[in-house]
């Protein structure tokens, strides 16, 4: 079995924190942050007293901001959404921060059944694989369809480990329609309150970000038996 298609869908950064929703005005964006290529407004909340929530629509990004949490979705696909963030959180400065993460959807083909023959369901093999990425507290958890009493299929994967700059890495992977599978990658770290630099890193790791994902989908998905033949 083998990865034949990884297509990423969705892509958001989100930000934990203490925030003023009132702020996300375009505005404020193109005059105080100096962003430029923003596009026109496709929609934006209407400000109300207290503002709990506040949003603007563009053409390729999305940008949401709730009291304790801010999100930026790019539907371009591209590197913008770290950047972005990373723009308007310098100009505040003073701004309670808590963790960032990056979010990442994808959808995935797959050859060769069966499923049970991955890699990602041998512990072994997932341990090989991980110590690329410089796993460590590694998590497992398989959840199974049971079909009768002596045959059960995986439905889900579920990964979580800690990665270089200490992020906490969270995979999920549905099964079920295999040979088409959705996948989720989140990536985060935190502790921003004690170094608001860390903040930095997910613009500057973004592609390796994203790379990690893609060979993390490409190792975990090739067939256990084919890995065993290499040996």
């Amino acid at each position: 079995m083998a990865l034949t298609s990884f297509s990423i869908k969705d892509v958001n950064v989100i930000v934990l924190g203490n925030f003023n929703p009132a702020i996300l005005r375009h505005d404020f964006l193109v005059r105080e942050c100096k962003i430029s290529d923003l596009g026109q407004v496709i929609e934006q909340s209407q400000l109300e007293f207290p503002t709990l929530l506040s949003h603007i629509k563009y053409k390729d990004i999305w940008w949401t901001a709730e009291l304790n949490r801010m999100i930026v979705r790019d539907l371009s696909l591209s590197d913008k959404a770290p950047y972005l963030l990373s723009k308007y959180l310098e100009m505040l400065p003073h701004t309670p921060l808590l963790a960032v993460g990056i979010n990442l959807f994808a959808d995935l083909v797959i050859s060769d059944f069966p499923v049970v023959t991955c890699n990602m369901l041998n512990t072994v093999s997932m341990f090989e694989t991980l110590k690329k990425f410089e796993a460590s507290h590694i998590y497992m958890t398989i959840k199974y369809q049971v079909v009768n009493e002596v045959s059960s299929i995986p439905i889900e994967f579920i990964l979580t480990y800690i990665t270089r700059h200490g992020a906490r890495v969270l995979v999920q992977i549905e099964l079920q329609k295999a040979p088409f599978l959705r996948a989720q990658y989140n990536w985060e770290i935190g502790d921003l309150h004690i170094n608001r630099n860390r903040l930095q890193i997910i613009q500057n790791e973004y592609r390796q970000i994203c790379d990690d994902f893609r060979d993390l989908m490409q190792d975990s998905l090739k067939s256990d038996q084919d890995s065993e033949e290499k040996k």
